[in-house]
């Protein structure tokens, strides 16, 4: 497998990786994108429908940012004229008021599309670590 990147701070990274110059190349030119931006006013729609037009229309989009940096109503639209294979995601637009969400009703009818709870962190292991953080800040602020 080739794996593209594109990366707007420049960093240097490994030779294994293929870089990319600009976002546009990159969804131009791969099979499965997935989307690791912050949610800003810079990336806010930053895959729209002019980005979705450059993709292949077999590729597959995994969003595990943040909702708004997909348009969803650009989304859909691609979804369900197949010029986009399929989308999983765990982040909506608007949450967490997801009642009568467009993608999720979109989802019950569809099976290209694939939406699941945001709870990455939600592990034992991430529990037990939040608790003893909090329990050891409590101690230290009880103890001072």
């Amino acid at each position: 497998m080739e794996v593209y990147y594109y990366d707007i701070e420049k960093q240097n990274t490994s030779s294994d990786y293929i870089n990319c110059n600009s976002a546009e190349e990159l969804c131009s030119r791969v099979d499965v994108l997935s989307i690791h931006l912050p949610y800003n006013a810079h990336t806010h729609f930053i895959i729209n429908k002019d980005v979705l037009k450059l993709m292949k229309s077999s590729i597959i989009i995994v969003n595990t940012a943040r909702g708004g940096v997909v348009n969803e109503n650009d989304l859909l639209e691609y979804l369900r004229n197949s010029k986009i294979s399929g989308y999983a995601t765990d982040v909506l637009y608007g949450e967490p008021n997801i009642k009568n969400h467009p993608l999720i009703d979109y989802a019950t009818q569809h099976d290209n599309l694939i939406v699941t709870p945001h709870i990455a962190g939600n592990t034992f292991e991430s529990i037990e670590k939040t608790e003893n953080f909090i329990a050891n800040k409590l101690y230290d602020l009880i103890m001072k």
